[in-house]
């Protein structure tokens, strides 16, 4: 299968857009930051610019084949599927796509039942589900000069590994560069909030000229409470949650904020 484009227009009228990426909310683990994700999804919904990605691992799904205690889940995959589809349809207009994680992928290989497909079935956003990741065009707002929209290009997926240390981590963050060319790299899985830019110079052949693109990189981080494996491990307390990305129409310009 070939890297799937997936095109966004939003309102003209939006001079910013911003972005807030779920990832590894782990619902079903008794470890769930409920409170977090209740703010969270208030803060999307207060402004109309404001959107959401969500990238894997939304349940924990845990199974007896898992790293993850299928005894010491508080919900049941099916009950963590249900909770997901109440709690996430308030957010059904804001989300711009969703992809699978590894959690949810353990009862996919298992049975052949996608229950993130199931989730975007019943929240409506079924065109919107990429199993793998997506480069996303993103079309906002309006440029004085020449009344063209502003165009943002995303790529994200839920990834996989990622090492034990930093280093490794942000490694396999620059490592998407390989494999697309985009604005915007958005990565989850390692429960490690980081953000960074790089730039790349990309020939412009129609103006005979070559152009230096700005690209930012950030890794969403768990929407969980230390403790439990995480413990056992001796994984160090993560800063929960996203790092907040807002778009600008005119000029071009990418800020997140941690």
């Amino acid at each position: 299968m070939s890297m799937i484009l997936h095109e966004i227009s939003l309102s003209p009228d939006h001079d910013t857009v911003e972005l807030d990426t779920f990832s590894d909310l782990h619902v079903g683990d008794p470890l769930f930051n409920r409170d977090l994700f209740y703010e969270r999804r208030e803060w999307v919904l207060e402004q109309p610019n404001r959107y959401v990605i969500l990238n894997g691992d939304l349940m924990n799904i845990a199974t007896k084949r898992s790293i993850s205690d299928v005894y010491e889940d508080v919900l049941t995959p099916a009950e963590q599927l249900r909770w997901c589809k109440q709690e996430l349809y308030p957010l059904r207009d804001r989300i711009l796509s969703i992809t699978n994680g590894n959690h949810e992928d353990r009862i996919k290989r298992d049975t052949s039942i996608d229950v993130v497909g199931e989730l975007a079935e019943h929240l409506g956003i079924r065109d919107r589900h990429f199993p793998n990741g997506v480069l996303l065009k993103l079309g906002f707002g309006r440029k004085r000069k020449n009344g063209k929209r502003a165009v943002y290009t995303i790529y994200h997926t839920h990834g996989r590994g990622g090492g034990a240390l930093q280093g490794g981590k942000v490694l396999r963050m620059a490592r998407m560069a390989n494999v697309v060319l985009a604005d915007i790299y958005i990565s989850s899985h390692t429960h490690f909030k980081v953000v960074f830019k790089e730039s790349i110079y990309v020939p412009d052949l129609y103006n005979n000229n070559v152009r230096l693109v700005e690209q930012t990189f950030l890794n969403s981080s768990a929407n969980l409470h230390w403790g439990g494996y995480a413990q056992v491990q001796g994984y160090k307390p993560g800063a929960q949650g996203s790092p907040v990305t807002r778009l600008y129409a005119e000029p071009k310009r990418v800020e997140v904020t941690l």
